[in-house]
């Protein structure tokens, strides 16, 4: 008799940056799942870390964008963070095209991301770019930013790619090959869904040839955006990278000092490998030491990372590729790290930049309230501030009942305090800051502190129906 075809291995890698919208977390997944083609049958499963999972689905639908529930998976064990294929599983014919066209992807939903806190295409390599002017070579001065993601089968090298942008009318959008901080030639166009979409994708059938798809694998591309103000390209992101610009200045010390030097830092980073490297450049100063702090904007903190000063300069200095543990990558998230620039005249630091925005979250109920409260709403917060301008976002949501105002209050938990950024409802059950609300310095370093809490209020309980401190990181 003919044998059986073995079955077909499908990989999948978990993050929170190929949600669509792209999460920001430490949470992460693996998994293996094999198909035998011959009946159709489908095995394997998917293992979590750092995420109280409440559910996990194989889901149908492209590198970013969001499909149907294909396939319930089901935990092992109560927390053991595998989730599994349900025994007897069949694909149906819709499933297996799209399964074998990498049109599948795994899905982990929890109680803060309702509709995913990480996501991994099935049996593509996946990699994703946050757009920003900085980036660009030269940098670009703009408030325009993109996220982008490119999913390609390692066996076809058949390619899909998404762009989606905003605070820009774009001309254009290509895929570049070049490294970081260099310019190189156009290899893949993609085209705008609709007039002013802001969403930009590859056509069908877009493949990469083996030195292309080398480079992707290597990080050696870029998305690029272009605009009639900026034909060279507006806003640019590195696929497979997070890169941080970061300012530096002596406003940022603490406490303060009134240097007119400046500094600028670049940090790199691999989402699936954890690997950070960086360099700062300082002007204006004699630089003796330069290192990555963990701490919050407003505080000061120990050193994690050292720099080294460059051969070549001694303004430049360097940071080798370390890997970070999960506890690392999460305060880089959340903006618990910044950059320091040291020297004789300022010891303790001369210039610094908090590194991306600072992040805090806060799950709320009526039992944070002071006095607690027996409401069985629930809700949850989400703000960042930039930490050179100040300039705020924050979103507020909750199944209060008629609820009538939403804030942010400075105080400690178990106390009550004033409010510190108004909200107003955009949606039912969402309450979000006005565009290009600022915080003082004052009320920034106690949102990094966790000196902040989120406060929904409604008739029935005029002081506060739900309420969550500020101090969660994702």
């Amino acid at each position: 008799p003919t044998p059986a075809p073995a079955p077909l291995t499908y990989k999948v890698a978990l993050v929170g940056a190929q949600e669509n919208p792209p999460v920001l977390t430490a949470a992460s997944g693996t998994g293996t799942f094999a198909l035998n083609t011959a009946v159709g049958t489908l095995t394997g499963s998917v293992t979590t870390a750092n995420v109280a999972a409440t559910m996990a689905h194989l889901h149908t639908g492209a590198a970013g964008t969001n499909g149907p529930v294909s396939i319930g998976l089901t935990e092992t064990a109560a927390g053991s963070g595998v989730w599994a294929v349900p025994a007897g599983t069949r694909l149906t014919s819709e499933q297996l095209a799209a399964i074998s066209t990498g049109g599948m992807y795994a899905n982990v939903h929890s109680v803060a991301y309702p509709g995913g806190q990480i996501r991994g295409q099935v049996g593509t390599e996946v990699r994703t770019a946050t757009m920003t002017g900085t980036q660009e070579n030269p940098a670009v001065t703009t408030n325009a930013k993109g996220t982008g993601i490119l999913s390609v089968d390692p066996i076809t090298r058949a390619l899909v790619a998404r762009i989606t942008t905003s605070g820009i009318t774009a001309v254009a959008a290509h895929i570049h090959t070049g490294a970081v901080g260099t310019n190189g030639p156009v290899i893949v166009p993609l085209t705008e869904t609709s007039a002013g979409s802001g969403i930009w994708v590859t056509a069908a059938n877009t493949t990469f040839d083996a030195q292309q798809y080398a480079d992707f694998l290597a990080g050696n591309l870029y998305f690029n955006v272009h605009s009639t103000a900026r034909p060279g390209g507006e806003i640019r992101g590195q696929i497979g990278f997070e890169v941080i610009d970061v300012p530096m200045r002596g406003v940022q010390e603490v406490p303060a000092n009134t240097s007119t030097a400046s500094a600028t830092a670049r940090i790199l980073l691999n989402p699936l490998t954890l690997s950070a490297s960086g360099t700062i450049t300082t002007s204006g100063m004699t630089t003796s030491a330069a290192h990555i702090h963990t701490g919050n904007y407003g505080a000061n903190g120990p050193v994690t990372f050292p720099f080294t000063v460059s051969a070549t300069s001694p303004s430049v200095y360097t940071m080798a590729a370390a890997t970070l543990t999960t506890a690392q990558y999460q305060a880089l998230l959340a903006g618990d790290m910044y950059t320091n620039a040291h020297s004789a005249a300022f010891p303790g630091g001369e210039v610094r930049g908090q590194i991306g925005d600072v992040i805090r979250t806060g799950v709320m109920t009526g039992a944070q309230e002071v006095p607690a409260n027996t409401s069985t709403a629930t809700g949850r917060g989400f703000g960042r501030f930039n930490p050179v301008t100040l300039e705020v976002a924050f979103t507020a949501a909750s199944t209060v009942v008629n609820p009538t105002v939403a804030h942010l209050h400075t105080g400690a938990a178990g106390a009550n305090g004033p409010v510190t950024i108004g909200f107003t409802q955009t949606s039912p059950g969402v309450w979000t800051s006005a565009l290009g609300a600022t915080m003082t310095p004052t009320q920034a370093a106690a949102f990094a502190a966790g000196g902040t809490y989120y406060n929904i209020h409604s008739a029935a309980f005029p002081g506060g129906e739900v309420r969550g401190q500020a101090t969660g990181r994702e």
